[in-house]
């Protein structure tokens, strides 16, 4: 099953380039960069990864602060 993807991706990528030429692999990585950015994105503003950074932010001691003070 693995090899029968792998000849049907191959095939694809050949095709593609065939058709488009090899400009279309760089146009192809900046596509996938730009889609993946605006998920990253739209996960941020959604509030996803917020809990990550707090967390991140309360495990780091300060040796000036008192426990007293939190």
């Amino acid at each position: 099953m693995t090899l029968v993807l792998q000849t049907v991706v191959a095939e694809f990528i050949d095709g593609v380039v065939r058709a488009y030429g090899p400009f279309v692999i760089p146009v192809a990585f900046f596509v996938a960069g730009a889609v993946g950015y605006v998920v990253l994105v739209a996960l941020g503003r959604a509030g996803i990864g917020e809990g990550l950074t707090e967390a991140r932010a309360d495990d780091s001691d300060d040796p000036t602060e008192d426990e007293a003070d939190r």
